[in-house]
């Protein structure tokens, strides 16, 4: 059953630090099925072939969430369609699907969600250039990427390389027999057709981010990042580098059956797909450190998010020219954690040649070798620690902290290995200070005397006392040392990805520096919260008012 209707908005209440508010929302049901293109505000009286934006007479192909296992269901039999991906991690498939028979489908007791499989593309500009007359040639000499000598990683190759790590490159394939990957590639597989072992690179693009994971160091080529890691060729991108959200996913779900220890993402699309976001949970869960483009869409009016770099558990990477500002095609927003080197990345391309590459998608690989070198280095710490290690460790480009455009920085491998996270850091599932400012079209020089103030951590987690669900908004307000800050008023909001903003509320943070605020009445959803201000008199208007988001996911029972 769809859930669409709405209730009048009910009274807010305010108690002393705390505030419990209801909002508009969907009616609270046992059950209901979640489609992916509710948010674009259907009416009752809608069609779902109207809604989907779909030939009634067509087909649709959807990715669709089971309550049961799938291995326990006949999915032939409920499903009227060919079935493309058994998607068991997130107990889902893929399936091309008659428009004509979705309608039948959200009344199914047994299926949890339905949503569109679209499509991804790899986040390059397609403007592969060869190398220069004045530049070493490859073939016959090794020539160190500005790129990887920006990051610091030779400046550890003493201490760690990379060896023993695995990183899964999902991507368009590896060319597996390239002389610069030699004795790199432990294998993969085929996501994009049904032939699974058909996972050589026909495009260039994985391989070009796969040289700038792991090329070899040796007397020729280039050298990549962890040059002793293994890969795993994952090929989820067809050779004209677009694929489907479910090739994606099936790819994450075979490196974590594969225990990789890092993936890279050098793919995305604007769509944000439930299936996508539950599987990077389990690669989280799992202990696998992602590191995802965050897009190539910066250049563009609207700057839209792009998926799965926009997701909290990935490092988001941004792309910086040779001056460290933001590349003009890198998409901005509060999810980028770090910034790596994106323009004219020289690299390795298919058929054992060499090109230089464009985009996040170069910016990124530069994060999952930096990943795969303090995963050796630092084996015995969680995934969590690792990423802290290497995010909060950055060369910061744009005072203080986090910006929208680069996150934290430029990676610095050096320091990542030297020196855990400072306390003030709190990198975890979005839980990150944002502050807002104009971009400058230069580094500016840090502000002095000035006082900032940093959201430190952001939880939103479900309750239920038995008689009523609610959601519990918990934020931690601290400065730049990681103290304690009390009596600054923190507003929040709290809002579902389907149907939008549900409210906001103050209240002033106590002597342990903590506000916490409470939603009650709501459906099942996808929700997020904001702490969208903080007022404070001696806050410092240059840095703009810190932001914190993360995403609770669906709230089923």
């Amino acid at each position: 059953m769809i859930i669409i209707k709405f209730r009048a908005a009910a009274t807010v209440t305010l108690a002393l630090t705390a505030f419990q508010f209801a909002m508009p929302h969907r009616a609270l049901a046992d059950s209901c099925v979640l489609l992916s293109k509710a948010k674009y505000h259907a009416s009752k009286d809608q069609s779902l072939t109207a809604l989907f934006g779909a030939d009634p007479g067509g087909i649709l192909r959807m990715i669709i969430g089971f309550r049961k296992k799938i291995d326990s269901l006949n999915i032939s039999a409920l499903i009227p369609g060919r079935i493309v991906h058994r998607l068991r991690l997130v107990n889902a498939i893929a399936a091309e699907v008659p428009v004509a028979g979705i309608e039948s489908l959200t009344r199914n007791p047994d299926i949890r969600t339905l949503e569109v499989d679209g499509r991804v593309q790899a986040f390059d500009l397609s403007n592969r250039s060869n190398i220069g007359e004045d530049e070493p040639d490859p073939m016959n000499s090794q020539t160190m990427p500005p790129g990887i000598r920006r990051t610091g990683a030779p400046e550890v190759w003493a201490h760690t390389t990379g060896k023993g790590v695995k990183v899964a490159i999902i991507d368009t394939g590896i060319d597996r027999k390239h002389p610069d990957l030699e004795g790199r590639v432990a294998g993969g597989q085929n996501f994009s057709s049904s032939d699974r072992d058909a996972w050589n690179d026909g495009n260039g693009h994985g391989t070009h981010v796969a040289g700038t994971v792991a090329a070899n160091d040796n007397n020729f080529g280039v050298v990549g990042m962890a040059p002793e890691a293994s890969l795993l060729g994952i090929k989820v991108l067809d050779d004209t580098g677009g694929g489907q959200y479910s090739d994606v996913i099936a790819g994450l779900e075979y490196a974590i059956n594969a225990n990789a220890d890092v993936a890279n993402l050098s793919l995305g699309g604007t769509m944000d797909v439930q299936a996508l976001h539950e599987v990077l949970i389990k690669a989280h869960q799992h202990g696998m450190l992602v590191a995802a483009a965050a897009g190539n869409s910066g250049e563009a009016g609207d700057n839209p998010l792009n998926y799965p770099g926009a997701y909290p558990e990935v490092v988001g990477t941004a792309a910086v020219d040779d001056n460290d500002l933001r590349a003009y095609f890198s998409t901005y927003s509060k999810y980028v954690a770090l910034a790596g080197p994106g323009i004219n990345v020289l690299s390795l391309d298919k058929g054992g040649r060499y090109a230089r590459h464009s985009g996040t998608s170069m910016a990124a690989p530069h994060t999952a070798g930096a990943l795969a070198l303090l995963k050796q280095a630092h084996g015995g710490e969680s995934a969590v620690d690792v990423k802290r290690r290497l995010v909060c460790n950055a060369d910061d480009i744009f005072p203080p902290g986090r910006d929208v455009w680069t996150g934290y920085g430029m990676i610095n491998v050096k320091r990542a290995l030297a020196q855990s996270a400072p306390a003030a850091c709190d990198y975890l599932s979005g839980e990150v200070s944002d502050p807002v400012i104009e971009e400058p079209a230069s580094k500016p020089l840090p502000a002095k005397e000035k006082r900032t103030v940093f959201v430190k951590s952001l939880s939103l987690k479900l309750m239920n006392d038995g008689s009523s669900k609610h959601l519990v908004v918990s934020a931690a307000i601290v400065d730049q040392h990681g103290y304690p800050q009390t009596g600054l008023n923190v507003t929040t909001q709290i809002m579902e990805r389907a149907t939008g903003p549900l409210g906001s509320a103050t209240s002033s943070s106590n002597g342990n520096g903590e506000v916490q605020f409470v939603l009650s009445g709501f459906s099942c959803g996808r929700f997020i919260a904001t702490v969208t201000k903080v007022s404070d008199p001696d806050f410092s208007s240059e840095y703009g008012e810190p932001s914190s988001m993360i995403d609770l996911g669906a709230a089923y029972d």
